[in-house]
């Protein structure tokens, strides 16, 4: 986890908007390999191993050995075209649980992006190295649907695909003004969902929805 990276995270349970504070065990690189974070309103606190956040109960599977999964670099390139991953530094993105094997391939693609990972169950639980982590990339484990470890405003896109509809909600709410969500592959429950949630179509066509927060 990029130890800077704690001022876009908030805690899942209170929600109070006070962030998490980072104590770190063991890091390198400015990655916080070990350590936990903690609310300093309800004082919950959520481990950091290996440079992922736990923020509940991990993935279930086998761990797939160290590196990240493999990826589909083509899958990877639209992902990032239609986030505009290019359009500065410092920018943070989410990707939800179906897409989380292309983190590596979307950070290779920007400067100095911060990368949320979701890991999702099918996912089994990977082991990044460091080389993997300092490029960007932060595996997230264990977070719910509708309770995201995340800031109110504090993303720059959010990339989601397939069945996303119970993610919408929490991605409105996540992504700054401006910011983009890219629902690759929706189901029509997704597309309908959208109407309300304060984002803007930008693009879409049969097989992708890319809109902007007001």
């Amino acid at each position: 986890m990029f130890i800077e990276l704690s001022e876009a995270l908030d805690c899942p349970r209170c929600r109070e908007g006070y962030g998490l504070v980072t104590f770190v065990t063991r890091s390198d690189r400015r990655r916080v390999l070990a350590g936990h974070l903690g609310c300093p309103l309800c004082e919950a606190e959520f481990p950091v191993v290996e440079g992922a956040l736990g923020f509940g109960a991990p993935p279930r599977g086998p761990a797939n050995g160290r590196g990240a999964p493999p990826a589909d670099p083509e899958a990877a390139l639209r992902a990032a075209a239609l986030l505009g991953v290019g359009e500065g530094p410092g920018r943070v993105v989410l990707l939800g649980p179906d897409l989380a094997p292309l983190a590596l391939e979307v950070a290779r693609m920007a400067e100095r992006i911060e990368i949320l990972a979701w890991v999702g169950e099918s996912a089994g639980n990977p082991a990044w190295d460091i080389s993997e982590l300092a490029r960007g990339v932060n595996p997230l484990l264990g977070a719910e649907p509708g309770r995201w470890p995340v800031r109110g405003g504090a993303l720059d896109g959010v990339a989601l695909s397939g069945s996303s509809a119970a993610f919408l909600d929490e991605s409105a709410r996540a992504l700054r003004p401006g910011g983009r969500l890219v629902l690759l592959d929706p189901d029509g429950e997704a597309r309908q969902r959208l109407d309300g949630l304060g984002i803007d179509e930008v693009a879409s066509d049969a097989t992708t929805w890319v809109g902007r927060r007001r």
